[in-house]
């Protein structure tokens, strides 16, 4: 699944909705995903510059419930399953 974060979210929220959104559960049934990422460093990571440029390019790949999450400087979730 393919998942464009929302320009106001962070990375780490986005990647809850989109796994909610994926599993059809409520955001709040799904594990804290603090307990799998620094949610503060991903968030760091892709974090805008004030010209709404990404301060990195490239991505993050990391296992999350059932699926590996992909997070891209360009604002894209993948989600594959394993």
């Amino acid at each position: 699944m393919r998942y464009v974060r929302e320009q106001d979210a962070s990375p780490s929220v986005a990647v809850i909705q989109a796994v909610s959104s994926c599993e059809d559960v409520h955001e709040s049934e799904l594990p804290p995903l603090h307990e799998t990422i620094d949610t503060d460093a991903l968030d760091a990571l892709f974090t805008n510059w004030p010209n709404q440029s990404p301060q990195l390019d490239g991505h993050v790949r990391f296992q999350y419930c059932e699926y590996t999450v992909h997070v891209h400087s360009d604002g894209y979730l993948i989600l594959e399953t394993e």
